[in-house]
């Protein structure tokens, strides 16, 4: 018996990675896919179509052309994705994952309230030094804080969400995960989910950093120090550095 859940994708005119990643969400065999469409410039809902037509998927596009703030919007955007799901099982993932067709595998554990989530490690194509490091990293740590595609219940997020929701812009796989764990029993797992577009972010990881000091409970200094210097990224650890050293100045002016 096939297993009901529902799959959301953001895209922002990502025709050409939706070519190769959208038949990779086909091949779990969602109930739907639902696909919200960013102000969409390319043909982008013409290849949906096509795709989705030709593995004789359910395919829900939404079109979005509302104005919101840009730090706010891929919270936004998915947000109005999980709103409309029509099951309580939700896979929610980027246009540029090509997904492991073993993540089906882990549809009953949602299913049967055995995980309230489930996070879906990702690998870089190709193949990079920080792929390998956040593989290792995941298994030494018991805070899985690496980004992917995350399997969640729709009961347990909307039990567990807040109104912290309107600050979320950035690492929003983090603080769902971060949410729902409060609750709920979650796991992450490692599978073959390739992410195709890994190129450096300065400013995301800069941001990102930011993220990591306002919402993970552990704020070491020392540890993300040395996850930006293992992971080559060190404007992650500028960001955190900029949000201890704001709270610290808010708190001295009291």
């Amino acid at each position: 018996m096939k297993e009901a859940f529902s799959v959301v994708i953001p895209a922002y005119n990502e025709e050409k990675y939706l070519r190769v990643t959208l038949p990779s969400v086909c091949q779990l065999n969602p109930e739907e896919v639902i696909i919200i469409l960013d102000r969409p410039k390319d043909r982008s809902e013409e290849v949906i179509k096509r795709i989705c037509k030709k593995f004789e998927t359910n395919t829900r596009i939404e079109i979005i052309n509302e104005e919101v703030d840009w730090k706010l919007r891929q919270a936004y955007l998915r947000n109005y994705g999980f709103d409309i799901a029509n099951n309580d099982t939700i896979l929610s993932t980027d246009a540029d994952f090509y997904l492991d067709k073993n993540i089906s595998h882990y549809i009953k554990n949602i299913k049967n309230k055995k995980y309230g989530l489930i996070s879906f490690g990702i690998l870089d194509y190709p193949l990079n030094y920080r792929s390998i490091i956040s593989v290792i990293l995941s298994k030494i740590f018991k805070q899985k804080t690496f980004a992917g595609p995350i399997l969640f219940s729709k009961k347990a997020w909307l039990e567990t969400k807040d109104q912290e929701l309107k600050n979320w812009w950035s690492g929003e796989d983090i603080y769902i995960r971060r949410k729902i764990s409060r609750k709920y029993p979650v796991k992450h797992i490692y599978t073959n989910t390739w992410h195709l577009r890994p190129q450096d972010n300065t400013l995301k990881d800069y941001e990102g950093g930011i993220f990591y000091y306002n919402n993970l409970k552990s704020r070491s200094k020392i540890k993300m120090f040395l996850l930006s210097l293992i992971l080559l990224k060190p404007h992650l650890f500028a960001g955190f550095m900029y949000a201890f050293n704001k709270k610290v100045n808010n708190s001295s002016n009291r």
